[in-house]
């Protein structure tokens, strides 16, 4: 048995080959702070491993792992390889199955189609904003989003939702790689926004428009894809949905995905719902209302103009 240690937690799984003999594989599992506080059974390292090595307790620590908000790749990545190697599995590797675990999970939330929403005018306040700040901290989310829209899901399911997948563009891509990436990281966002189609479900622009809020007022958080099963269906947040081969703009809250028609119903409705919950949704529908005439955010929207 072949053991690579490591200084936090190493384990090896065995399983049978096709010709009766033993294959040994270890894998390593680092936990972050900000992962600790939200685990309940699974609160160290060691309580990890236990779980790995107690077949009683995978499903448990399978269903943890689906609505994890992955900090820390290399963590998702062997915890869900520890899991795959414990019995014979359909999927190919562990990213496979990681996927298709997570997919389950947001397919089997409630969804709708049919809503109502009151327009604010979000989109002038969005415009103004972009034109003014450098989106120093969170543009990076914009990278990560649109770059994870264009890949695999599978290579991409046990990326931070939150850090674009270079290495992962590099690998899948090869050679377009840098034809791909290079523009998403040269385009000013505020181009992109000031070309934003506000009535239309164009994905690029709903990431613009959802990192410039974020930019605002930290809010609200933004999933696509698999990133979806780790958020927590009551609190409102955006995302984009894979539908039969078209990206659907989502508004998650109240337990379920509300699929939208256009960009400015998921920032107006998503803004509605967390008006009363969250600080930054409170700000921005404070300036909207025009209850807040006096600081920076709502002068940019007293200079705004209508956006058609």
């Amino acid at each position: 048995m072949n053991w690579h240690l490591s200084p936090v937690l190493a384990i090896s799984t065995v399983h049978n080959t096709k010709v009766g003999y033993s294959k040994s594989r270890s894998t390593t599992a680092l936990l972050s702070s900000d992962r600790r506080t939200r685990m309940s059974r699974f609160a160290s390292p060691t309580a990890t491993l236990a779980a790995i090595l107690d077949p009683d307790q995978h499903e448990d620590l399978r269903q943890w792992l689906i609505t994890l908000d992955v900090k820390d790749s290399t963590f998702a990545l062997e915890a869900w390889t520890a899991l795959w190697h414990s019995k014979d599995q359909p999927t190919s590797n562990a990213f496979e199955f990681a996927y298709n675990a997570r997919l389950s999970h947001v397919f089997s939330l409630p969804r709708r189609t049919e809503y109502q929403v009151g327009l604010l005018p979000i989109n002038r306040l969005v415009s103004e904003f972009a034109d003014r700040t450098s989106f120093a901290s969170h543009g990076d989310e914009y990278i990560a989003a649109a770059l994870k829209i264009r890949l695999p899901g599978s290579t991409t399911c046990l990326q931070p939702r939150k850090n674009p997948a270079y290495a992962v563009a590099a690998a899948v891509l090869k050679d377009d790689a840098n034809e791909i990436v290079r523009p998403l990281i040269e385009q000013p966002l505020k181009e992109i926004v000031k070309s934003v189609a506000w009535n239309s479900d164009n994905v690029t622009g709903f990431f613009a428009s959802v990192i410039t809020m974020r930019e605002m007022a930290r809010f609200p958080e933004l999933y696509v894809g698999s990133d979806i099963a780790a958020a927590d269906p009551d609190v409102p947040a955006l995302a984009v949905l894979q539908l039969e081969s078209q990206h659907k703009l989502c508004v998650i809250g109240n337990g379920e995905l509300t699929i939208v028609r256009s960009i400015v119903d998921a920032l107006c409705m998503v803004l509605q719902m967390a008006q009363s919950s969250d600080d930054g949704a409170a700000t921005i529908m404070k300036v909207l209302r025009k209850e807040d005439t006096t600081s920076a955010l709502a002068h940019a929207f007293a200079e705004s103009t209508a956006i058609e």
